[in-house]
């Protein structure tokens, strides 16, 4: 799972938003309300299977972009007709996984997002889109809305991908900031301090694991190598993060946050892992609308002193 949700400063804003003219009288808007634009893929996928190019292309465009212009307005988007073909190539393989995918948006999603909503009643109002990224993302936020690339995170995660883990991982990120933006500093987690992005990152995965009973760690890491990690290597990764703590730099941070790097010898995304141990060990005194509502002396304060007990072996 990349850190799709960087909790931008206007995501607060945006989800905070009354229309104009609204009334006391007007109906409640959903606090989670989701969109699913899969079922137009694949009908335009079915109904062009074995046909000509110019048939699938025209299908696509018609069942899936057309109708959701607004969605693929991005410069992130090609849209022209070979960067579409390119894309029907190597979507082909991900078909399956990608069914697999929205099946559980329609089956395993809803009752999560209960429970979410059970535990955060306060939650803004936020909308979320499972959808064809054209293999660009796997998620990402765009004011205040939340985004799955549901044939990224087939390419990337296959059978392994537990949307609901995914999904309450990443509007807890959305409803974090709506009632604490403070904890995470003027610019935002990814940029923040080390032992911030631990707190944030940690506590995502430890809400995650709570409201989804039934997930191991290897579910809410997203890593069979974290979520089997030993506790001497645990020690070692949190030795190798205490003296970071403090740092803003992303040279510090990336070994512990970022996929693509790592601690010599140990996983990436390891502070992931320690991050949900604090959390954990902070949950067994609090509920999780506490742990949210935590400043920024308080969560810095829970970090340091896990971070050094997990060091020290305890």
């Amino acid at each position: 799972m990349s850190r799709l949700v960087g909790v931008l400063l206007a995501l607060a804003a945006a989800a905070s938003l009354v229309p104009l003219g609204a009334s006391a009288q007007s109906p409640p808007q959903p606090q989670i309300r989701v969109v699913d634009l899969m079922p137009a893929f694949f009908r335009a996928w079915d109904e062009g299977t074995g046909k000509p190019l110019e048939e699938r292309l025209r299908l696509f465009k018609e069942l899936v972009l057309r109708p959701n212009r607004a969605v693929y307005d991005y410069s992130e988007f090609q849209l022209d007709d070979p960067h579409l073909a390119w894309y029907f190539d190597d979507v082909a393989p991900l078909v399956p996984q990608m069914r697999g995918v929205t099946a559980q948006v329609n089956g395993s999603l809803p009752a999560a997002e209960r429970r979410f909503t059970g535990a955060f009643p306060d939650l803004k109002p936020v909308t979320i889109y499972f959808m064809p990224s054209l293999l660009h993302f796997d998620g990402q936020t765009r004011q205040g809305t939340l985004y799955f690339g549901v044939d990224s995170l087939a390419a990337y995660y296959g059978d392994r991908v537990n949307v609901p883990v995914l999904a309450t991982h990443e509007l807890f990120h959305v409803y974090h900031f709506q009632v604490n933006p403070h904890t995470f500093g003027e610019t935002g987690s990814t940029h923040s301090a080390v032992w911030s992005q631990a707190w944030s990152e940690g506590l995502a995965t430890y809400v995650s694991q709570r409201l989804n009973p039934g997930a191991s760690r290897t579910d809410v890491l997203f890593s069979a190598d974290l979520g089997a990690l030993s506790d001497e290597r645990i020690r070692a990764l949190a030795c190798a993060m205490e003296p970071k703590l403090g740092s803003s730099a992303e040279s510090d941070a990336n070994p512990f946050f970022d996929a693509g790097r790592h601690p010599a010898g140990l996983p990436a995304r390891g502070g992931y892992l320690v991050g949900l141990l604090v959390a954990a060990d902070a949950g067994r005194t609090r509920s999780l609308r506490e742990l949210a509502l935590l400043n920024a002396a308080d969560s810095e304060a829970q970090v340091r002193s896990g971070v050094h007990r997990l060091c020290a072996g305890g």
